[in-house]
């Protein structure tokens, strides 16, 4: 549900951010590495014009993906080697 509220394929058609990122919330907060690779990608990537809740965060960014890295996700994983070989909110 999350990730068609992320890409508008529900069925209104647009894009909902906030509701994608409550639904992505819940499944990471009950330990799903899918939703905590989601959340720090988007973390990561939002914009700063954003409203204050669904703004960038390069920390929860990185607790999120580091979350995921620990359950072995795949992209979590190259994304906490990248972070760490760039210096990118975590220590080089």
């Amino acid at each position: 549900l999350a990730e068609m509220q992320l890409t508008g394929l529900q069925a209104q058609g647009a894009r909902q951010l906030d509701e994608a990122m409550l639904n992505f919330q819940a499944a990471a907060d009950e330990g799903d590495p899918e939703a905590q690779y989601a959340l720090g990608v988007l973390y990561a990537n939002l914009l700063e014009d954003e409203p204050a809740a669904l703004q960038k965060n390069e920390g929860l960014s990185v607790l999120y993906l580091y979350a995921a890295s620990v359950a072995k996700h795949p992209g979590a994983l190259m994304a906490m080697g990248y972070r760490h070989r760039e210096g990118l909110a975590v220590p080089q």
